[in-house]
This record gives structure tokens, sequence and C-alpha cells, in this order.
């Protein structure tokens, strides 16, 4: 059973990391200020990091 869990949980993590580099990826596209594209496309590569670790 617990198990199960774990591997639920992995999954909401995953999904939520998806999710945030998808969101960041549209701000960062559309963004014009130089100083916050770079600050997006930080948090994009950490949660690219965190789906590539929770595969």
């Amino acid at each position: 059973m617990t198990s199960f869990w774990i591997n639920v949980w992995r999954k909401v993590i995953r999904r939520y990391h998806k999710f945030m580099h998808d969101y960041n990826y549209i701000l960062y596209r559309d963004c014009l200020d130089a100083q916050m594209k770079i600050t997006l496309f930080q948090k994009m590569i950490h949660h690219r990091m965190k789906i590539d670790e929770n595969s």
C-alpha cells in the first residue's frame, strides 16, 4: 500500500513540474524584459531537471 501512495505522490510532483515548466515557457516566450527572461529561463531549467529527476 505504501508504494501505491509513493507512486501517486511522484506522479503529482512530476505533473506539477511539467505544468510549471510550461507556464514559465509561455511567460518566457512573451516577455520583453531581458532580466525577467533570464529569471524565467532559470525557472524552466529547474523544473525540467525536476521532471527528469522524477522520471
